[in-house]
């Protein structure tokens, strides 16, 4: 769970493009395991195709976004499946349904892992139909002479993203509801498709790997933002990269420190930030060429050192 690279990116640069660098830049480490937990923002048939080349020879977990036709279909076609208790298990607090199925790509055979989630469909659902109706009492009593007239409005009053989801009736020369866009984005809400090229894969290990990648987000969350790396304040290339790069050894030594503390359950007891807080109490004192010394450690530092492994002779050896 350690970062071992950083790169610094144009910010027009978008991430789609950055994945096929990424590849030679991790054989450049001479890794020989790698697996790339992508989020939709990277996906693109090439990206895919990469990724599953020969040449490339790595293994990849994807969602697939909704845009797609066949993941439209496929998830019709499986919508009865997941609605029935024999497909429901549990992950973490989480109930969840699932299916796996064959999945064509552009000439390539994929597997599909098709997961459903009942709860979040409410709340999806929920979220999207307030603001609609809001949207719907705008136009109400209402009526416009031509699409023209009608589109003007629309611009004005509604926000972009629910646009689609409105038409005008030339008949009747009112706005109503564009039940076919609407339904066909109802229909999609709790569900994600994950598809992978990595052989033998069950429902438990795909997702566990793809929430995991959040992991990486709330590093670089932490870049940012605890560690003041949102603007770098700094007036030349030379000033940035040096401040990137202490930042980034930070970066390695607080991902190490938060590994230890999950895994020694120090979580319990204190965040990170009071954790080195009890530690910055610590002095080690040198006058003129007498021997160094500690200064006296309490019973919460004496456990924080049990559970890094740290010996206190050790703190000034260096």
């Amino acid at each position: 769970s350690l970062p071992i690279s950083y790169n610094v990116y144009p910010g027009s640069i978008v991430d789609v493009t950055t994945l096929k660098n990424g590849i030679k830049y991790l054989k450049m480490f001479d890794l020989k395991d790698i697996l790339f937990v992508l989020d939709r923002g990277f996906f693109s048939k090439a990206n895919v195709l990469e990724m599953n080349s020969s040449s490339s020879n790595v293994s990849f977990v994807q969602p697939l976004p909704f845009s797609l036709k066949n993941v439209k279909l496929l998830i019709k076609r499986h919508k009865r499946i997941l609605s029935d208790p024999s497909s429901a298990f549990k992950f973490n607090e989480e109930i969840l349904h699932y299916q796996q199925s064959p999945f064509e790509f552009d000439g390539n055979n994929f597997e599909a892992h098709i997961f459903f989630n009942e709860k979040s469909e409410v709340d999806q659902k929920h979220h999207f139909l307030s603001p609609l109706f809001e949207c719907e009492e705008k136009f109400k009593g209402k009526t416009f002479k031509t699409l023209k007239e009608y589109l003007q409005c629309r611009k004005s009053i509604i926000p972009e993203k629910y646009s689609e989801y409105f038409k005008w009736n030339k008949t009747t020369l009112q706005v109503e509801k564009n039940g076919k866009n609407v339904k066909a984005f109802l229909n999609k809400m709790g569900s994600f498709v994950l598809i992978t090229n990595k052989q033998k894969m069950d429902k438990v290990e795909i997702l566990n790997l793809y929430r995991q990648k959040d992991q990486v987000e709330k590093i670089f969350d932490i870049f940012k933002n605890e560690m003041d790396g949102d603007r770098l304040r700094v007036h030349s290339q030379y000033n940035s990269d040096g401040r990137l790069f202490i930042k980034f050894i930070s970066l390695i030594l607080y991902s190490e420190v938060a590994r230890t503390m999950k895994e020694k359950k120090l979580f319990d007891t204190y965040t990170l930030k009071e954790l080195f807080a009890e530690l910055k109490k610590l002095k080690i004192t040198q006058i003129q060429q007498h021997e160094p010394f500690l200064s006296e450690v309490s019973k919460k530092q004496r456990v924080i050192f049990d559970a890094f492994g740290i010996q206190e002779e050790a703190l000034h050896s260096y």
